[in-house]
């Protein structure tokens, strides 16, 4: 446990660990940490918390904060309430989680949300942004009983003031995200902005170079899903920027979308370039993509795309 200092953990062997009842982070946890929690080159397996983050708790108030991953594993990690490997979470401010080279396997979450990564941001009175960045990465056999089997990621701003914003970005490059699952929405991906006033939201996905394959959610989404509402009808916009990359063999089972799902008031936006969008399934409408708004887009550019499959 650390309190508002920088933590570095470096060629660690095994951190295993239990936290106790209503406790958070099996392995490690930090609190109002002003600066980065660094994990290089070290396993984080087999933890357990019946509360938030298996692996990895990070909490932030008013001063912004990051958690990065490099080179190492997190696996077969168990929390109950939310983030099965890492779980970061910030309040009126803004965060990222960074990983790079490294492997989030096999981590559950019981009865939440992010089976893998779970990163959210509140803020009451300014502008807040969840962000979460995979670089050569696998992301893989990781279960949530709420959204985001494999990444969760989500931004909420309760602010008054139109020049406020709420930004939910993933960006993903070189990486696998594969065979994650979700009783939710975006057996792979979930990326969600909301605002409860006048400010504005924006949820953003990039893929490059990537593969987003064998997922399965309950809802909309099988491989990706992106949301964004606000209650205002010109301040929310969905954004899946797909470069280079494959979405294939994901599943949903009583949603829309089997490949990619997006939805927001404003603008939904939809883009794919020299990529792959083949074999997913779904209930109901957009085996490969689904987009819905009042301004719908959907871009392609040098893509495959097979024949949509209806269960």
């Amino acid at each position: 446990c650390l309190v508002g200092s920088e933590m570095c953990i470096r060629d660690s062997g095994n951190g295993t660990g239990i936290a106790g009842f209503s406790g958070n982070g099996g392995a490690i946890y930090i609190r109002n940490c002003s600066d980065t929690l660094f994990v290089k080159n070290s396993l984080i397996s087999g933890n357990t918390t019946t509360s938030f983050g298996g692996g990895i708790y990070s909490y932030s108030i008013n001063s912004p904060s990051s958690v990065n991953i490099l080179n190492s594993t997190i696996s077969g990690n168990l929390a109950n309430l939310g983030g099965g490997g890492i779980y970061s979470i910030s309040h009126y401010t803004s965060h990222s989680i960074i990983i790079t080279n490294s492997n989030i396997l096999g981590n559950i979450v019981s009865s939440g949300e992010g089976g893998g990564v779970h990163s959210a941001s509140n803020s009451f009175s300014s502008s807040c942004t969840s962000s979460v960045n995979i670089r050569g990465s696998i992301i893989s056999g990781n279960t949530a009983s709420g959204q985001g089997g494999g990444i969760y990621s989500r931004s909420r701003s309760f602010s008054s003031s139109s020049s406020s914003s709420s930004s939910s970005i993933i960006d993903i490059n070189k990486s696998i995200i594969s065979g994650n699952t979700t009783s939710g929405q975006g057996g792979g991906v979930y990326s969600r902005a909301y605002s409860h006033s006048s400010s504005s939201s924006s949820s953003t996905i990039y893929l490059k170079k990537s593969t987003i394959s064998g997922n399965t959610s309950s809802g909309h989404g099988g491989g990706v899903y992106s949301i964004s509402t606000s209650p205002s009808p010109n301040n929310s916009s969905s954004i899946i920027d797909i470069k280079r990359s494959t979405i294939s063999g994901n599943n949903n089972l009583t949603g829309h979308g089997g490949g990619v799902y997006s939805y927001a008031i404003s603008i939904s936006d939809v883009s794919l370039i020299s990529s792959t969008v083949s074999g997913n399934t779904t209930s109901g409408n957009g085996g490969g993509i689904c987009s819905a708004s009042y301004n719908t887009a959907i871009n392609l550019s040098l893509i495959h795309i097979s024949e949509p499959t209806r269960q």
